[in-house]
């Protein structure tokens, strides 16, 4: 029997300050505040015995989370005055989840297992907006997203076959459907029901000694953000989304083919190449004429490349030594539900290289390393705007560990020693995205150096 609990404590407290000078409104001074104070907690175990044939398995998780957060942006014009506008929003959300698992084995070798697995998820959303009076104080105003209650009972069934075709052959199949009902109390609000069949067909060829070649092919059912059912206010950006509560979740299907090769006492290596045919993936939509929120897309095609490897370096004489590498090439294709060309998903990873180098100095408890990561995701596209957060420059960092300190593994790393930065470009249009551009502003941030020290271990 195994029982785990965990807690956390977040407080986020972000500022921003800004000077221009501005034509027709002389000297402006801007002020971005956002708070957030989250609580959460979470309960998992599980429960493992002997039964008939096979084993039974019995898992339990219980999560919550309270987290309440201000958006407040003031302006201040030599020539205009003041204004500001304020966006609060207190979620709690929360997951409940009981899930069963009979394995056993049969005596020509092939693995069956039965699961059960029900669930239970609600988001509760209190939201103001408000705007800045003369007197200093927000007046709230009526946005149509002061409420929303978003509840989805869940239920799924699976059952998984496999066994060894032939000695360098397996094989695994997992049949499941899944049942949700899904209803929401925010704009647009509705109940609805899905049954959705899903899937996964594995196969491992050893077609050497050193050398496996893996593919499958997948039928996944994508779990919904129960905040795109909401609405918000971007109070820095002046936009915002309704809610939509006509959301369904999005289907994968997928396949993918991977080349897996052990390469002795060097290490191992993998490259990996998958496509997916998506239905129903979730992005900005336009509402009506005047509005847009998180909505599903027409059928999109996303592509991966990927490769995984560790090099160990005692060969070349440098013992305790390795170099973990992990690179990913994405493209998410989708059709623009506002111009119907085809263009990458908002926000969607493009690329990503995480690059460590790991020594463990043989005959002690120390270790050292550095890292290096770099990654991009494509701009988000809204329906009057497009919006592109980025990193310039790879985030680069140096590590001293010592693995026995009174029992706990002591580490400080130094981080971002290549000085990487924040970008933040931003295209807005005087109406929707495919007419004339109304401004453009373009910023980078600096955010230095910084020493952190971790403690990990049990009590």
């Amino acid at each position: 029997m195994e029982f785990n609990l965990g807690g956390q404590l977040i407080n986020l407290d972000e500022r921003v300050d800004g000077t221009s000078v501005q034509p027709g409104a002389g000297t402006v001074r801007e002020a971005f505040r956002f708070t957030e104070k989250e609580r959460n907690f979470d309960i998992a175990g599980d429960y493992e015995l002997g039964l008939g044939k096979g084993r039974l398995k019995l898992i339990g998780l219980y999560r919550f989370e309270h987290s309440p957060a201000i958006d407040s942006f003031i302006v201040d014009r030599d020539v205009g005055g003041r204004s500001g506008e304020r966006f609060r929003q207190a979620a709690d959300e929360s997951e409940s989840i009981l899930r069963s698992e009979y394995s056993w084995r049969t005596a020509g070798g092939t693995d069956w297992q039965v699961a059960l697995e029900g669930a239970y998820n609600k988001l509760d959303v209190d939201a103001e907006f408000a705007q800045l009076q003369p007197d200093g104080n927000f007046l709230p105003i009526v946005f149509g997203g002061e409420q929303t209650k978003v509840e989805e009972k869940r239920g799924e069934a699976s059952l998984t076959w496999g066994r060894a075709l032939a000695s360098n052959l397996t094989a695994q199949l997992n049949l499941g459907a899944e049942y949700s009902e899904l209803a929401s109390s925010g704009p647009g609000g509705l109940t609805r029901r899905f049954v959705r069949p899903k899937g996964k067909l594995a196969l491992a060829w050893k077609v050497g000694p050193k050398t496996t070649i893996n593919w499958h092919i997948q039928r996944r059912v994508d779990q919904l953000d129960f905040f795109d059912f909401a609405s918000s206010v971007d109070v820095a950006n002046n936009n915002g989304n309704i809610g939509n509560g006509q959301l369904v979740p999005p289907i994968v299907n997928r396949t993918e083919l991977e080349l897996v090769q052990d390469m002795g006492r060097w290490g191992n290596a993998s490259v990996a190449a998958a496509y997916a045919y998506a239905q129903d993936l979730v992005d900005q939509i336009p509402l009506s004429p005047t509005t847009e929120g998180r909505g599903n897309l027409p059928p999109a095609h996303l592509y991966r490349i990927s490769s995984k490897a560790t090099l160990l370096l005692d060969p070349l004489g440098w013992k305790g030594a390795r170099i973990n590498s992990d690179v990913t090439w994405r493209r998410n294709r989708v059709r623009d539900p506002l111009t119907s060309l085809w263009r990458d998903q908002s926000e969607g990873q493009e690329y990503v290289v995480d690059v460590n180098l790991r020594h463990d100095i043989p005959g002690s408890n120390l270790a050292w390393g550095a890292g290096y990561f770099d990654e991009r995701y494509s701009p988000n596209v809204r329906l009057n705007a497009i919006e592109h957060e980025y990193t310039g420059g790879a985030f680069v960092t140096a590590f001293i560990e010592h693995k026995n300190v009174a029992g706990f593994t002591v580490k400080a790393s130094y981080r971002n020693l290549a000085n990487e930065r924040e970008g933040f470009d931003r295209t807005v249009f005087v109406d929707r995205r495919d007419g004339p551009v109304a401004f453009s502003e373009s910023r980078q941030r600096r955010f230095g150096r910084y020493i952190q020290l971790t403690v990990t271990g049990t009590i």
